[in-house]
């Protein structure tokens, strides 16, 4: 049986990736609000910066349609009413929802601060980049944001505990990973040094389940619901013991 840990907060963060994506498509008004009726916690999505200074909630750096120019060329304006805006998702979506935001383009950060900081809602944006200098600079904006630093493989092979005691020395909230590289023992290295620990691609719910068992911060996965069904099964009181596959 895999041990059971509790998460650093006083509950884990349930991710819905780019919003109920696989029923509805990506980074939409409509695909967020599902989520969160979903039971979505969370969203993870992307940031970019349009020509004109808006925070914009879109994946690819360029825009659709036969020309593909770049995102950072276009005025919000032109970006059309399907791109979404961090200020259109605080209006339309909610701002009590905590937004993880995968940083693409750092002239946009700005203006997500300024977005995050006029709703209320600094300390429920989570700012992602695998650039740890980056972050340190992010932290010198804001003490009220929370920083992710996004990492692979390599970091856990250079050692994890250096990794984790960084972060807690350069004022890092959490570290995000692929759901494959986590276990019990490195999410209690991580939660040592109270650093969060979340988690990818949960596709299943079965995935879930073990993720939210062993002490995960956060999971992210294109089906929200699942998520509330993996994070119930593990937070009611007659949960039953999770095994090794």
């Amino acid at each position: 049986m895999i041990p059971k840990q509790l998460p650093v907060g006083e509950t884990a963060l349930l991710f819905a990736d780019r919003g109920a994506s696989a029923q509805l498509g990506e980074n939409t008004i409509e695909s967020f609000a599902v989520a969160r009726r979903l039971g979505a916690t969370a969203i993870e999505s992307d940031l970019h910066s349009s020509a004109d200074g808006f925070a914009v909630l879109r994946r690819s750096p360029r825009t659709a349609g036969m020309r593909r120019r770049r995102v950072a060329e276009v005025s919000r304006s032109q970006l059309g009413d399907s791109v979404v805006t961090l200020e259109e998702f605080y209006e339309q979506v909610g701002d009590d929802l905590d937004i993880l935001l995968h940083v693409h383009d750092a002239d946009a950060v700005e203006a997500a601060l300024h977005s995050a900081t006029r709703f209320r809602a600094l300390d429920r944006l989570w700012l992602a980049s695998a650039d740890l200098e980056a972050l340190a600079q992010w932290r010198e904006r804001s003490e009220l944001v929370r920083l992710v630093h996004e990492i692979g493989p390599e970091t856990f092979a250079g050692g994890a505990e250096r990794h984790a005691a960084a972060l807690r020395s350069q004022r890092v909230d959490a570290t995000m990973a692929d759901r494959s590289l986590w276990n019990g023992g490195r999410v209690a290295l991580y939660h040592r040094f109270t650093r969060r620990c979340f988690a990818q691609n949960a596709v299943h719910e079965r995935m879930a389940v073990t993720l939210f068992h062993i002490g995960l911060d956060g999971v992210s996965s294109a089906h929200p619901d699942r998520l509330v069904d993996a994070h119930r099964e593990v937070t009611r009181p007659d949960a039953p013991p999770v095994r090794e596959d």
